[in-house]
C-alpha cells in the first residue's frame, strides 16, 4: 500500500504473484493517483505461488475546465430619409 503501481507489480512478478487492477477515481490533483490505495491480502501474508492479489489503484479524475462564454449584440438602426436629401425637392 502506497507503493505506485509499476512498483507493486514489480514486486509481486518477484514473489511470483500475480496483480488484479481495479481503480478507483481520486480528485484530479491527488497524490493518490497511480498509488495502490488498498490491497485484498495482510501485507507479508504467506501465499502460495501464483496467487492473485487484488489491488485498488488511485486513477485521476479529469481536471476541471473552465467555460467562458462572450456574447456580442449589433444593433441596427435605419433612419428614414430626410426630406430632399436624395436630390429631389421637397413639395408641399
Amino acid at each position: 500500500i502506497g507503493l505506485d503501481q509499476d512498483e507493486a507489480e514489480a514486486l509481486l512478478t518477484e514473489l511470483d504473484l500475480f496483480a488484479d487492477i481495479t481503480f478507483v477515481t481520486v480528485p484530479f490533483d491527488s497524490p493518490d493517483a497511480g498509488r495502490v490505495l488498498s490491497q485484498d491480502l495482510a501485507p507479508a501474508a504467506l501465499v502460495d505461488p501464483g496467487t492473485v492479489v487484488k489491488l485498488r489503484v488511485g486513477a485521476a479524475a479529469p481536471e476541471p475546465t473552465t467555460t467562458t462564454t462572450s456574447t456580442t449584440t449589433t444593433t441596427t438602426t435605419t433612419l428614414a430619409p430626410e426630406p430632399g436629401a436624395d436630390g429631389s425637392q421637397p413639395t408641399g
